[in-house]
C-alpha cells in the first residue's frame, strides 16, 4: 500500500473511532438524562427507561441485516449510514414531543448503533486476520473509543444538568457530530484492499456451532447488564446515595472509565494470557464489585469504588467474546460478529427494561441483586463457552462474494 492509500487508511480508521466515540456518548448520556426526559415529556421514569430498550430493538433490526449490507457497501460507505441514522434518531430526540415519537427516534438510533458496530468490528478484524493476540488487543483498543465516549456523555450531562442546559440542546449537538463524521468518511474514498475473511459464509452456517449459541449468550447477559446499568444507576445512586442528579451523573462516569481501563488492561495483557481466562477473571472481578455496591452500606467513597471496579471487570467481555469467536471461525467473521451480536443484542431490549422494573417495584438493591445474578449467570456461559471453543468447527461453502475492505 502507498504512502497516500497508507494516510487516507489511518484517516478512514480514526473516523471510525470517531463514529464508535459517539455511539459511546450517546450511550453514557442517556441514562442520567431520563428524569429530565421525564419532566420534559410528562411521563413516568420507567417509560422514559424505555428509550433503551427501543435503541436495542432498533440495534438489534440493524445486526440483522449489517453482515450482508456491509459486504455490498463496504464498510466506509456502511459507517457513513450507521452516522445517518445516529444523528436522524439524535435530532428525533431533540426536537419530537411524546413518548411513542422519542420511542420512534430512539430506535432510529439504534439502527444507526447497530450498522455501526458490526462494520467497525468485521474492519479490525480483518486487520488481524492471522493472529490471535493482535487480533484480541486490536477489538479491545477499538472499544476503548466506545468507553471513551460513555465516559464523557455522563460527565457532560452532569454539567448541562448542573447548567440548566437541555437535553434537547445536548443531542442536537451529538447529531450535528454525527453528520460532520459520517460527511468525513463520505469524502475519504479508499481503494479497496482485500476481500474480508468473513465474506465465505453467510449467518446461517455460522450459527450451526453452539459456541456462537454460547457467545450469543455471554454478549446477551453481558450487555443487559451494561445497557441496564448505564441507564439506572445514576437513578440507583440517588435513591439509595441520597445524590444530587449531577452528582450521580458523575460517579457513573466513573463505570465508564473503569470500563477504558479493562479494556486497555486486556489489550497490554492479550498476548500473555488466554482470552478465555482473562475474560472470567474480569467478570468475577465484576460480580465482586456489584456484590459490594447492592449490599454493603451506602458510603459515597465505597460506592464510587465499586462502579469503578463492576467496568473493569466487564470492560473486556465485549470485544473478547468477538475475539474468541473471530479466532474460532478466522473465514466468517463478518457472519460471526453479526450472529454473536444480534443474539447480544437481545440483552440491550430486556435488560433495561427488567432493572427499571426492579428498581421502582422492589427498590434499589434489589436491582444490583439483579444485576449480581446475571453477571454470576456470564461467568457460567464463559465457561461453556471455553469448552466449546475446542470443538471442530464448521465447513465453510465458498461462495463468490463481494469484499468488504474499506471503501
Amino acid at each position: 500500500m502507498g504512502t497516500a492509500d497508507g494516510t487516507l487508511q489511518r484517516r478512514v480508521t480514526w473516523l471510525t473511532y470517531g463514529a464508535v466515540l459517539l455511539v459511546g456518548l450517546n450511550n453514557g448520556w442517556l441514562g442520567p438524562f431520563l428524569p429530565q426526559i421525564a419532566r420534559t415529556q410528562g411521563i413516568a421514569i420507567e417509560s422514559a427507561g424505555l428509550l433503551l430498550s427501543a435503541l436495542y430493538a432498533g440495534f438489534l433490526l440493524a445486526v440483522l441485516v449489517a453482515g450482508g449490507l456491509v459486504e455490498r457497501w463496504g464498510g466506509r460507505v456502511a459507517l457513513s449510514g450507521a452516522l445517518a441514522l445516529l444523528a436522524a434518531g439524535l435530532a428525533g430526540l431533540a426536537g419530537l414531543p411524546g413518548l411513542p415519537a422519542i420511542l420512534a427516534s430512539a430506535a432510529v438510533a439504534g439502527l444507526g448503533h447497530g450498522l455501526l458496530d458490526v462494520a467497525g468490528h468485521v474492519l479490525i478484524a480483518d486487520l488481524h486476520p492471522d493472529d490471535r493476540g493482535r487480533l484480541t488487543a486490536a477489538l479491545n483498543y477499538l472499544n476503548v473509543a466506545f468507553g471513551v465516549g460513555a465516559f464523557l456523555g455522563p460527565v457532560l450531562a452532569g454539567f448541562a444538568l448542573r447548567g440548566g442546559f437541555p437535553y434537547r440542546g445536548v443531542f442536537s449537538l451529538g447529531a450535528a457530530a454525527a453528520v460532520l463524521v459520517g460527511a468525513a468518511l463520505a469524502f475519504t474514498p479508499l481503494r479497496h484492499r482485500r476481500a474480508t475473511a468473513g465474506t465465505v459464509e453467510r449467518t446461517g452456517g455460522v450459527l450451526a456451532h453452539p459456541i456462537v449459541w454460547a457467545l450469543g449468550g455471554v454478549l446477551l447477559l453481558y450487555i443487559g447488564v451494561e445497557a441496564g446499568l448505564g441507564a439506572w444507576l445514576a437513578t440507583y445512586l440517588r435513591a439509595a446515595g441520597g445524590r444530587t442528579e449531577a452528582a450521580a451523573a458523575w460517579t457513573v462516569s466513573l463505570f465508564w472509565i473503569g470500563l477504558i481501563g479493562g479494556r486497555l488492561l486486556a489489550g497490554r495483557l492479550a498476548g500473555r494470557l488466554a482470552t478465555g481466562p482473562l475474560t472470567a477473571g474480569g467478570v468475577a472481578l465484576a460480580a465482586l464489585a456489584l456484590a459490594t455496591l447492592a449490599f454493603a452500606p451506602a458510603q459515597p467513597a465505597l460506592q464510587a469504588a465499586a462502579v469503578t471496579l463492576i467496568g473493569v471487570g466487564l470492560g473486556p467481555v465485549f470485544p473478547n467474546a468477538i475475539a474468541i469467536g473471530a479466532a474460532r471461525f478466522p473465514r466468517q467473521v463478518g457472519p460471526l460478529t453479526a450472529a454473536v451480536i444480534a443474539i447480544g443484542s437481545v440483552g440491550g431490549i430486556v435488560g433495561p427494561w427488567a432493572l427499571g422494573r426492579t428498581l421502582v417495584a422492589a427498590g434499589p438493591r434489589a436491582a444490583m441483586g439483579l444485576a449480581l445474578g446475571a453477571t454470576v449467570l456470564l461467568l457460567g456461559l464463559l465457561w461453556l463457552a471455553g469448552r466449546l471453543s475446542g470443538a471442530p468447527a464448521p465447513r465453510a461453502t465458498p461462495q463468490a462474494q463481494p469484499g468488504t475492505g474499506v471503501r
